[in-house]
């Protein structure tokens, strides 16, 4: 959809919008949201806070990148794992049936097992010093939920030597672990 056939579409809404109340989604930059609307009347609603607020505009699109993959990998659980280096995206990973040598699950049982989660598929490009973000998308609500690394993830992010893993807890808010140097 152009920017213009947006326009036509947003001025038709506000005639016949009494709460004066719009959320315009996909692949509409925030810039453009507030362009359209506010000289309407109109108010933006956007996502909820992300943590990337370091760069405006762009820190937007990380998320909606990372929301992104995240719903659409095929699984049960919409997790994305996002790697900085010196606040600098590095890497994006999701859940995937993707397996790694390095990564190998081994039960009580004696079986064994190796797929990928979002933080190991991740920390294959993490160096000392990095930091990892880690999000689970709720596909109904559009919120976040839980996203603490589990005990096999954290064993493998500590020996890595990851600074700071932030993660999203049951009510989408920010929580982090610091790990010594």
């Amino acid at each position: 959809m152009s920017l213009r056939q947006l326009r036509k579409v947003v001025t038709s809404l506000s005639t016949t919008t009494s709460h004066k109340k719009i959320c315009l989604g996909g692949g509409i930059g925030i810039r453009n949201r507030l362009k359209i609307c506010r000289p309407l009347g109109l108010r933006v609603r956007v996502p909820p806070e992300a943590p990337y607020t370091f760069k405006g505009e762009k820190s937007w699109k990380v998320y909606y990148k990372a929301r992104s993959r995240a719903l659409s990998n095929g699984h049960m659980y919409h997790v994305v794992a996002i790697l900085r280096r010196k606040k600098k995206v590095i890497k994006m990973g999701v859940n995937s049936n993707k397996t790694h040598p390095r990564f190998t699950r081994t039960y009580d049982d004696g079986t064994s097992a190796s797929h990928m989660h979002a933080e190991m598929s991740v920390l294959r490009f993490a160096r000392p010093g990095d930091e990892i973000e880690v999000i689970r998308f709720k596909k109904c609500e559009h919120g976040m939920t839980m996203a603490k690394p589990c005990s096999h993830c954290y064993k493998f992010i500590k020996q890595s030597g990851v600074s700071k893993v932030r993660y999203t807890n049951w009510d989408g808010e920010w929580e982090e672990i610091k790990f010594d140097g």
